[in-house]
């Protein structure tokens, strides 16, 4: 996730669809400001991250 945050211009946004159970909700939070949970189901969930 850090390329991704290098990468993306100011304003992008990056968009991710995982498994419910890897974290990446936390991991995102951590790089990126305003993450948001857009849809999930008991398997997967998608998220959007924004730079």
């Amino acid at each position: 996730f850090l390329q991704a945050r290098d990468a993306l211009a100011a304003g992008g946004e990056l968009w991710i669809v995982g498994h419910r159970h890897l974290g990446y909700h936390a991991k995102l939070k951590r790089l990126f400001r305003g993450v948001e949970q857009v849809a999930a189901n008991p398997k997967f969930v998608i998220l959007k991250a924004g730079k």
